[in-house]
C-alpha cells in the first residue's frame, strides 16, 4: 500500500483493535464505563443523595471546613457587600427560577430565642422573579426545592456538617413585582441531620450556601454567617436604645455638597449611627465621605453589583467597569478591599438604573442587609430614607426640638414617639386573622409598649423656589439675626443649610402607602419594603417559620400561640401613621397634644449641586465668608426664582398647589443655629465633627476679647512681679 505522505497520520493501535471488534462489544464497554463513573464519582446527584450529612465525609468539598473557610471571603473584607453567585445551580441546570441565585449576606438570627426556640439561619439574596413569584399570595414561590448546606466549627473546635430544608419569600414591595431579579429571604434551621443534641452555636464559625437536595455544592459558593446579638427583652420593651439611619446605594456626585448637612440634621433629631451604602460614588462624594467617615458611627458599606444584575453584563458575559472612580482607589476608612478575582467580577452600569435588572441598583437587597447590620450594631430604631429626604418631627406641646425630657428618659426620638397618637394602620407585626386563629390578644400582650413602626406622609419640596418673607419670630431666629446681621431668609448665603431656607412644598401630602417612609424597630420585622415595613416577624414565624407547626388549622396549637405571644411581648405591635401638622405660614402653629411629623423630599438639581461643589472649593482656598458673603448669595440667587415662577421650578405641572411652610425653620431652629456656628468657625467643609461653644458670635467674640484682656493682665502681673524682684535685688 503506497504511503499517504508525511502530513497524514497512520492509524493508531487503538483504532486497529476497534476495527476488528464487533460493534456490540464497543457499546457494552461504553455502558459499563458509564455505570462505573456513576457509582464512583462524588459529583453526580445519584451518589450525593445518599451521602450522610451529620458527620464529615472527606470525599466531599462541603465536608471540608478548612477548604470552605479558605475559599470564602471572610469578615476581614469589612463593610463590603459582594454577592456570591451560586454558579453550580446554573452549571447543573437547576429548574427556574432557582437557576439564578445570588447570596448577598447570611445571618444567624437569634430572635427565636425569645420564644424558647433555637436560632435560625437567614440568607438575604437576589434571584429570578417574574413570572415565578406570586405577589398576590404574600410574594411566595409555587415551590422551593432548595436546601441549606451548613459547615460549622464551634468555639471549642468541633466541626459539624448538615443540611436542612429552606423557606423562601420575596419582599412585599410593588417596585419589584415585574423585575427580572427580586429580593428574597431564605430561612432554614441550624441543624445537623438527625442529631438532636444542642448546637453549640455561640462564638462558632459558620458557613452556609444553597443547593438542590441531590447536588452537593462546591467549596467556593459558601458565605460567612454573621451573628446577631441576643436581645434583652426587658430593655427592648422600654424603647430605649441607639437610633440609626439606613441609606440606599449612592452613585455620582449629585448629593456631594449636601451630605454633611444631612448628617448634621439627623444628628440633631437624635439619630446617632449612619449606614450609607455606596455603589458608584463620584470623586466629590468620595472626598466628603473620607472626611465624615472618621466618625466611627458612620459605617460606610460598599455595595458591589455582579455582572448578572445588569443587562449589559449578561450580554457581554462580564461586568462593565464603568465607574466614576475605580473602587480600588476609593480609600475610605472602614471599607475593606476584595481579592482581584472578586473585584473584577463586579461592575458599574452602561445606562444608569435602566441597565439594572433589579430595582434601583439593588435598593431592596441593600435595605434588608442594612436592617440586619443595624441589629448587629444594637440599633433600637432605624430610619429608612434617601439622601434628599428629611424627617420633620414636631414635639407635643412644644414649638421647638428637642422634646422636653420626661422621667421615663430615652433618646429624643423615643421621647417624641411616646407622644404620637395611636393611629394604627397596615402592616401588622401579626396579622389580625392570624391573631384570631392563634387566640392571641395582641393589644393586651403589647400593652404599654411603643409601636413597632412609624410611617410618615411625604411631599416634594422646592429647593429652587425663593421664599417670600420671613418665618414667624422665634428665639433661634433672633439668635441667627444677632449673630449674622446680614442674614436674609429670602437670599441666604450658599452654605446656609437649604433644608431650613427652602420652605416651599406641595400643599397636600401624598396619600398613605404612596411615597411614605418610616422609622421602625428593626427587630420587629422579618422583611421591609421601600415605602412601608414589610412582613412582621411574628407573622413570619407563625405562618412559615419556627412557630408554624399548626399553620392552616383553626384554632392553632397552644405551642404556636405561646410562641407568637412571646415574640410580641418583646417586639411590639404594628404600625402607626404619624399625623401631619398644619403648615407654618406667617404665625406660629397652635400646640398639639400629640407628637406630629412628616417627610420633606427635596429633589436636587445637578447644576445647583455642581455650583455648590465649586463654591465650597473656592471658599476653602480663599477663606471666603460662606454664610454672609456676596459671592455665595449671588450664586444661589442665580438658581432660585421668585413666587410668581415657583411652579416653573417645582417640576410637577401647574395642577399642583404649593404652600410656603416654615415648619422646619420654626421647630429645628436650634439645629440651624449650631450648624451655622460650626461653619462660621471651621469653614464650609471641616465643620461636621467639630463642636463650638453655644451662643451667638457676638458672645463668642466677647469671650475671645475677655481672653485677650486676661492675657494682658497676666503679663502685667508678671511684669510687676519681675520689677519688684529686681528692686529687692538692688537693695
Amino acid at each position: 500500500m503506497p504511503s499517504l505522505g508525511p502530513y497524514v497520520s497512520q492509524p493508531s493501535l487503538k483504532a486497529r483493535v476497534l476495527h476488528f471488534l464487533p460493534p456490540w462489544t464497543v457499546l457494552a464497554a461504553t455502558a459499563f464505563s458509564f455505570l462505573l463513573l456513576l457509582v464512583a464519582s462524588p459529583s453526580l446527584p445519584s451518589q450525593l443523595s445518599r451521602t450522610p450529612s451529620s458527620k464529615a465525609n472527606p470525599s466531599l468539598h462541603w465536608h471540608d471546613f478548612s477548604r470552605i473557610r479558605a475559599a470564602t471571603r471572610s469578615s476581614s473584607s469589612a463593610n463590603v457587600v459582594a454577592p456570591v453567585y451560586l454558579r453550580h445551580l446554573e452549571q447543573y441546570r437547576a429548574p427556574p427560577p432557582f437557576r439564578t441565585i445570588y447570596i448577598v449576606s447570611s445571618w444567624l438570627d437569634t430572635r427565636p430565642i425569645l420564644a424558647d426556640r433555637p436560632p435560625v439561619l437567614t440568607l438575604v439574596a437576589a434571584m429570578q422573579g417574574a413570572p415565578f413569584i406570586n405577589v398576590q399570595n404574600g410574594s411566595r414561590f409555587s415551590s422551593n426545592p432548595m436546601e441549606c448546606f451548613v459547615s460549622m466549627r464551634s468555639a471549642s473546635g468541633q466541626e459539624r456538617f448538615g443540611r436542612s430544608k429552606s423557606t423562601v419569600n420575596g419582599i412585599p414591595d410593588i417596585h419589584e413585582w415585574d423585575k427580572e431579579l427580586v429580593t428574597v429571604m431564605y430561612n432554614c434551621p441550624l441543624q445537623f441531620g438527625d442529631d438532636e443534641a444542642p448546637v453549640d452555636w455561640e462564638g462558632a464559625e459558620i458557613f452556609v450556601t444553597l443547593s438542590l437536595p441531590t447536588l452537593n455544592p462546591p467549596s467556593d459558593v459558601f458565605t460567612e454567617v454573621h451573628h446577631l446579638p441576643k436581645l434583652d427583652s426587658a430593655q427592648h420593651r422600654t424603647g430605649h436604645g441607639p437610633t440609626g439611619v439606613c441609606l440606599p446605594p449612592l452613585t455620582g456626585d449629585l448629593y456631594a455638597p449636601f451630605l454633611r448637612d444631612f448628617v448634621a440634621y439627623y444628628r440633631a433629631l437624635g439619630f446617632t449611627h449612619f449606614f450609607p451604602y455606596l455603589f458608584n460614588p463620584g470623586p466629590e462624594t468620595l472626598r466628603v465621605l473620607r472626611d465624615i467617615a472618621r466618625d466611627e458611627n458612620i459605617r460606610l458599606v460598599r455595595f458591589g453589583m455582579p455582572a448578572g444584575w445588569t443587562w449589559s453584563g449578561v450580554h457581554q458575559q462580564k461586568p462593565n467597569r464603568n465607574f466614576h472612580v475605580d473602587p480600588t482607589l476609593w480609600s475610605i476608612p472602614g471599607v475593606g478591599s476584595l481579592p482581584p478575582d472578586v473585584e473584577l467580577g463586579l461592575g458599574g452600569t452602561v445606562n444608569g438604573e435602566y441597565d439594572v435588572q433589579i430595582w434601583y441598583f439593588g435598593q431592596g437587597v441593600a435595605q434588608q442587609d442594612c436592617n440586619y447590620r443595624a441589629m448587629q450594631a444594637g440599633m433600637r430604631w432605624v430610619a429608612h430614607v434617601d439622601w434628599d429626604e428629611y424627617l420633620f418631627l414636631r414635639p407635643a406641646h412644644g414649638k421647638s426640638w428637642p422634646p422636653p425630657a420626661t422621667a421615663m428618659g430615652g433618646s429624643h426620638f423615643t421621647e417624641w414617639a411616646r407622644t404620637v397618637e395611636r393611629l394604627w394602620t397596615w402592616p401588622e407585626t401579626l396579622n389580625f386573622a392570624s391573631s384570631q386563629h392563634l387566640g392571641v390578644n395582641v393589644e393586651k400582650v403589647t400593652e404599654g409598649m411603643l409601636p413597632a413602626s412609624f410611617t410618615f406622609l411625604s411631599g416634594f419640596g422646592c429647593i429652587k423656589c425663593q421664599p417670600s418673607g420671613n418665618p414667624p419670630e422665634s428665639i433661634s431666629g433672633r439668635k441667627v439675626q444677632e449673630g449674622w446681621p446680614g442674614f436674609s431668609w429670602e437670599r441666604p448665603g450658599f452654605a446656609v443649610p437649604m433644608v431650613f431656607t427652602s420652605p416651599v412644598r406641595q400643599e397636600h401630602w401624598f396619600g398613605a402607602e404612596q411615597r411614605t417612609k418610616y422609622v421602625l424597630d428593626p427587630w420587629a420585622w422579618w422583611s421591609i419594603g421601600i415605602h412601608l415595613p414589610g412582613l412582621g416577624y411574628a407573622e413570619h414565624a407563625t405562618s412559615r417559620g419556627f412557630c408554624s407547626s399548626s399553620y392552616g388549622s383553626s384554632p392553632r396549637s397552644e405551642s404556636d400561640s405561646d410562641c407568637a405571644s412571646n415574640l410580641l411581648r418583646t417586639l411590639g405591635r404594628n404600625t402607626v401613621i404619624v399625623r401631619t401638622s398644619p403648615p407654618v405660614l406667617t404665625t406660629t402653629t397652635p400646640e398639639s397634644n400629640y407628637g406630629q411629623g412628616s417627610l420633606f423630599h427635596f429633589r436636587v438639581d445637578s447644576k445647583l449641586s455642581k455650583d455648590m461643589v465649586e463654591f465650597y472649593e473656592a471658599a476653602d482656598k480663599f477663606s471666603m465668608d460662606v454664610l454672609e458673603g456676596t459671592e455665595g448669595k449671588k450664586i444661589l440667587a442665580k438658581h432660585r426664582v421668585e413666587k410668581g415662577h415657583w411652579k416653573s421650578q417645582y417640576g410637577e405641572g401647574d395642577s399642583v398647589a404649593l404652600v410656603q411652610d416654615w415648619s422646619i425653620a420654626e421647630v429645628m431652629g436650634e439645629a440651624m443655629l449650631e450648624i451655622m456656628e460650626r461653619k462660621q468657625e471651621y469653614g464650609a467643609t471641616k465643620w461636621l465633627n467639630l463642636r463650638v461653644s453655644r451662643g451667638s458670635n457676638r458672645f463668642k467674640n466677647f469671650l475671645e476679647g475677655r481672653a485677650k484682656l486676661s492675657d494682658l493682665a497676666w503679663w502685667g502681673v508678671l511684669g510687676s512681679g519681675l520689677a519688684a524682684w529686681a528692686r529687692v535685688r538692688r537693695r
